[in-house]
């Protein structure tokens, strides 16, 4: 009887260890067939991503050749400008370092500024009981003209709030996207509220009449920048056989004779001869005297003076800074600051 009881017990622990043994085997298996279903994920993983990152890369290839064909088509480089995206030009890039190190000095010489006419225009307020916010925007009389495009351009380049008056509202508004506020030209009334929130207005065209100059006074403009050509008009040899020549010098004189009677900081930039042509790594000549300077001045390098002339009103009561100002046969880097410390002196 006890034999055959510890019989059964040894075959049943046998059949117990024989189970837990089968159990271990299939756990076994079922860790190694994760484990291969688990490399096997990984490297299709792996190898997804490296096929992701080919896929990113041809189709970055694919973008920047679609961004060079838009160049060639629609101007690229100068219109991307509107809308903060680089370009290079040139070897190594020069063009570009040389663009994005003027847009740099620029912002920071405009920081400065806005501090120093916020400090001083808090002042005027007190004095005159005013509590109006500071005026921060920067106003484009006719922004239709070549010279008014640019001036528009580096206002933008340079992160400022700009307002324009022009002739065709639409067109210019779809030109300017939201970096821009556009007001009608023809319409006197749009003109005045426009002036709303105005520091300084650049008059690049032959726009400025009575009725705006009023307006600027009665909205408190702080400074006007006043691109004239009576220096081109009166320099032009033809100008005194030509009719035509000689009205124009007698009419730019008249707005320049408007401008002053304002009593608002004035600031008259007389240009030579302004061409369509670009200059690269050519400093500006200045000369507060009449006739001094001949040569011509591109569009570009006027547009950057007149932007520059924010950073350097005229102090408040004092007479109008006017010089002329050329392309000078020197290179290197114009010295702004110490040219309109020249020119206030």
């Amino acid at each position: 009887m006890g034999t055959t009881m510890l019989s059964t017990t040894n075959v049943f622990c046998v059949k117990m260890t024989a189970s837990k043994t089968s159990s271990l085997k299939e756990s076994s298996r079922r860790y190694r067939r994760r484990r291969r279903n688990d490399d096997g994920f990984a490297t299709t993983t792996t190898r997804a991503k490296a096929d992701g990152s080919k896929e990113s890369n041809i189709f970055d290839k694919i973008a920047n050749e679609a961004n060079k064909m838009l160049d060639v088509m629609e101007g690229g480089p100068k219109l991307r400008k509107w809308y903060g995206e680089d370009s290079s030009v040139g070897k190594d890039g020069e063009v570009k370092r040389e663009r994005e190190e003027k847009e740099e000095s620029l912002r920071k010489e405009e920081r400065e500024m806005q501090m120093k006419m916020d400090s001083e225009e808090s002042a005027y307020g007190n004095e005159e009981g005013e509590m109006s916010s500071p005026k921060r925007a920067i106003y484009v009389l006719d922004s239709g003209s070549k010279l008014g495009d640019a001036v528009v351009m580096q206002l933008v380049l340079a992160k400022l709030d700009v307002k324009v008056a022009c002739e065709n509202v639409e067109a210019e508004s779809a030109r300017y996207g939201p970096y821009v506020d556009v007001a009608d030209l023809g319409d006197a009334k749009a003109l005045r509220r426009s002036l709303a929130g105005v520091r300084s207005v650049i008059v690049p065209a032959g726009k400025f009449d009575e009725s705006f100059a009023k307006s600027c006074k009665e909205s408190g403009v702080k400074h006007i920048v006043l691109l004239s050509t009576a220096k081109a008009s009166k320099g032009n040899v033809l100008s005194m056989f030509l009719d035509d020549e000689g009205a124009r010098a007698r009419k730019e004189e008249k707005r320049e004779q408007l401008a002053r009677s304002l009593g608002i900081p004035l600031t008259i930039i007389r240009p030579v001869d302004v061409v369509d042509e670009p200059t690269r790594g050519k400093t500006m000549a200045f000369s507060k005297e009449d006739g001094r300077l001949s040569g011509t001045i591109s569009i570009e390098d006027v547009a950057v003076c007149a932007v520059r002339a924010l950073a350097q009103p005229p102090k408040k009561g004092s007479d109008a800074i006017a010089f002329e100002i050329a392309t000078s046969n020197e290179t290197g880097k114009t010295d702004w600051k110490g040219q309109f410390a020249m020119l206030k002196a």
